[in-house]
């Protein structure tokens, strides 16, 4: 527990060191193939079998934040995590007292189970988040062996494991962006389109697909597969801000054991009302392996606390921008933050570009009110706007191949807890859907003066490209023509 409480804000040269003031060689980052697993050759009590539980505890906290490179983060995980600790311990009596790591897990599960409050600052969190990162944390450090298996293995997955890949395989390895689940896609037609993500179409039917895999040692049967769509967003709650899309729900086939193919489930049919892209959120669930949110969480819980600590949920905020990266383009990818801490906070905004960009001296610039730092009510929500400031130009021989070499990312913190972000992919041949398409005009035809009205002016801007700019006003001097956007977009 000191190890865990210390480590948020130490500047030590070694975080794994338990004693660092004396020599006695104690540390909590041993692993099983070093003989330091659950039942392997130094678990055999006293201050050995104490590196293990530390070493299994010291993961737990990492995998909740303490990887994190937000100290305050940091700080929210070793708090967690030591509740966690004291909440089970406190559950035991000297009948009940375990006699093996097992028993221990498994009151640290029940532990996760009960909605906990934490008083400076005044927190109520919900309950039922954590419990599969503590099975893993254990699985790790050597515990559950599938029979037979060396002594210097980590521990077998569950019976069941079905999971939504974010990049770790349904493990739970400290995740930075967990916003990011390329496994979820959406088209604008029906076929799953090979995974490539197409823009959704606003007030058009969209169908949504998501890949499922299988970690367990067990073929899962039973798979129902949910999907959720919510405004583009940072910090959003589960279930206040996600609406089921038009197909709520569907089957999906059986999955083997050891899976890590999968299968696409879908179409979900569903129609999105903002342009901007809506956030994508899909939730698998089979027979011995339910999602939290199908029973376990006590209550509302943002999606920072939630997504990345149950591999059986994806969610997707990546939206794709043409590298033009227009200020109109960008004002209309604006995205809503929400407050999920029941106080106030102090909200800080970060953009963070690609190298690429950086290189070339272009910058992102938040202009809605209160720019990049401002301050939010409990569960306040607030529309962000930003745009880019020009640097060098470039072409789209200077654009990265890889997706993540040519991404925005904007994310935002309250009170130095990181909430969740957007990605923004430049995509070179990408054309927004969601905007009037331009038409050749036809040649002007002479007109008696005086006979010029609205319709003229709607060909006039067609002719411009902007036919679907709103006009606050037009003067004409001699020959030339100001049209006044209310968006200022050109």
């Amino acid at each position: 527990m000191a190890a865990i409480l210390n480590d948020p804000a130490s500047g030590a040269p070694d975080r794994f060191v338990t004693f660092p003031w004396v020599s006695i060689g104690r540390r909590h980052d041993r692993t099983p193939a070093a003989g330091w697993g659950w039942g392997g050759a130094n678990d055999v009590g006293g201050y050995s079998s104490e590196q293990v539980l530390s070493s299994t505890l010291f993961r737990l906290y990492r995998s909740l934040g303490g990887d994190s490179a937000s100290q305050a983060r940091r700080e929210f995980a070793a708090l967690t995590t030591v509740y966690l600790i004291l909440r089970a311990v406190g559950q035991l009596t000297p009948f009940t007292n375990p006699g093996n790591a097992l028993g221990f897990e498994q009151q640290m599960e029940v532990a996760d189970s009960f909605v906990w409050h934490r008083t400076a600052p005044a927190e109520t969190h919900a309950g039922g988040a954590y419990a599969k990162v503590i099975r893993w944390a254990f699985e790790q450090q050597g515990l559950f062996k599938a029979p037979g298996a060396a002594s210097t293995a980590v521990g077998a997955p569950p019976p069941v494991d079905v999971y939504i890949d974010d990049g770790r395989a349904g493990g739970y390895g400290f995740l930075a962006n967990h916003w990011n689940c390329t496994d979820i896609w959406n088209r604008r037609s029906v076929g799953a389109g090979a995974g490539v993500h197409q823009e959704p179409v606003v007030g058009a039917t969209n169908y949504a697909y998501v890949r499922i895999r299988n970690r367990g040692t067990q073929a899962a049967t039973g798979i129902r597969v949910k999907g959720f769509h919510c405004l583009p967003g940072i910090g959003l709650v589960y279930p206040d801000d996600w609406a089921p899309m038009t197909t709520a729900q569907l089957t999906a086939p059986n999955l083997a054991a050891a899976d890590t193919t999968g299968v696409v489930v879908g179409p979900f049919e569903w129609t999105p009302s903002q342009v901007g892209h809506e956030c994508l959120f899909f939730s698998v669930s089979a027979t011995g392996d339910a999602s939290n949110i199908d029973g376990r969480i006590t209550g509302s819980i943002p999606e920072w606390r939630l997504v990345p600590f149950d591999n059986n949920i994806g969610q997707r905020n990546v939206h794709p921008v043409a590298p033009s990266l227009s200020r109109f383009e960008l004002l209309r990818r604006q995205f809503w933050l929400r407050n999920p801490l029941d106080r106030a906070v102090k909200v800080k905004l970060v953009a963070e570009l690609p190298p690429f960009l950086k290189e070339r001296g272009w910058s992102l610039d938040f202009v809605s009110a209160g720019a990049a730092s401002f301050g939010m009510a409990a569960g306040q929500m607030k529309e962000i706007q930003f745009t880019m400031t020009a640097g060098k130009p470039f072409d789209r021989a200077d654009l990265p191949a890889a997706a993540d070499g040519r991404t925005l990312v904007v994310s935002a913190e309250a009170d130095g807890i990181p909430l969740g972000g957007m990605s923004y992919e430049i995509d070179p041949d990408y054309v927004d859907p969601n905007l009037p398409k331009s038409e050749p005009c036809a040649p002007c035809k002479p007109a008696s003066p005086g006979t010029h009205g609205v319709a003229d002016l709607a060909a006039l801007l067609k002719c411009l490209g902007q036919s679907g700019a709103e006009v606050d006003g037009v003067k004409i001097r001699k020959l030339n023509l100001d049209i006044l956007f209310k968006d200022d977009c050109c």
